[in-house]
């Protein structure tokens, strides 16, 4: 089994590879938002993007996301698991996991990205 699939299999949720938008900061942070990147994968339980900015694990993030179904941003937080440096300079691989959110919101989350993961599967049969 190659390495990708070991840890494709210890995820709970399917993750999809799409580039939405997010946006970011240190959760409580008056300043404005740090950065600005495309989801690299994302599911139900959590994303992962690169940024110029170094965050450590077990920090909180706000975050917003850009879904094209949605007028507005979608607002969620979520906790570092992984912080890793890129190749390049200042590049930065986080991992988060969401945070507790209310039920109508991961509902919507999770339509959202149901649609993302049956379209995906749709132009891998095509």
């Amino acid at each position: 089994m190659a390495a990708n699939d070991a840890w494709q299999n210890k995820r709970k949720h399917p993750r999809i590879s799409w580039g939405f938008m997010i946006k970011f900061k240190q959760d409580g942070s008056d300043s404005g938002w740090e950065g600005v990147s495309t989801v690299r994968d994302i599911s139900e339980g959590g994303c992962s993007f690169n940024t110029s900015c170094e965050y450590r694990v077990d920090q909180v993030l706000e975050l917003e996301i850009k879904f094209p179904s949605l007028r507005d941003p979608m607002p969620l937080r979520g906790e570092v698991k992984r912080s890793t440096r890129g190749t390049g300079p200042n590049l930065f691989f986080v991992g988060v996991q969401f945070l507790k959110m209310d039920e109508p919101k991961r509902n919507e989350l999770t339509g959202i990205l149901d649609f993302f993961i049956k379209k995906s599967e749709r132009s891998k049969t095509s």
